[in-house]
């Protein structure tokens, strides 16, 4: 499962799903990035976000993933229990249009890159639609006492995102 498009989520993805066997989910609506990162403009916030999106613009020119289809399509509310996970999938768009979560168990949550804990947990400095963004970010609040895993950082207890 990916929570989204961006090439430093998915570069590993087709080799893991031929060497393992298992087939590759993700939100339709980040499909598109897999070709490039480019195909969803990105916004920056302040000076972290600015410096990630450039070092992210570097590294996408110089990084050539494997190609891949997703054989299955992710969307809010999905519960994956028949996948052998007690765990349903929250939309978080804002940081990528198909941006998702995973909530586990009603107790974690992987959030992707929705927020990050780079040098302090925070809503993603970088952000395709910026009002998403925060929307996510007080859903995420808004699931209550939970274990965050963010896409880049350790983990943190779920708290106000915005405010």
């Amino acid at each position: 499962m990916l929570t989204h498009g961006h090439y430093d989520h998915t570069e590993n993805a087709a080799a893991l799903s031929e060497h393992l066997g298992a087939p590759i989910a993700m939100h339709a609506d980040d499909a598109g990035l897999i070709e490039s990162f480019t195909n969803q403009p990105l916004q920056a916030k302040g000076a972290l976000g600015k410096m990630i999106l450039s070092v992210s613009l570097l590294e996408a020119s110089r990084r050539k993933a494997s190609a891949f289809t997703p054989s299955v399509f992710l969307k809010d509310g999905d519960d994956l229990s028949g996948y052998g996970v007690p765990a349903r999938v929250v939309g978080l768009p804002g940081h990528t249009r198909g941006s998702i979560g995973i909530d586990v168990g009603g107790k974690e949550l992987i959030v992707g890159d929705a927020l990050m804990n780079m040098l302090f947990p925070a809503v993603s400095p970088l952000r395709h639609d910026e009002a998403a963004a925060l929307e996510s970010a007080q859903k995420i609040a808004s699931l209550g006492e939970r274990t965050v895993y963010f896409g880049h950082g350790k983990p943190s207890r779920n708290r106000k995102w915005v405010k």
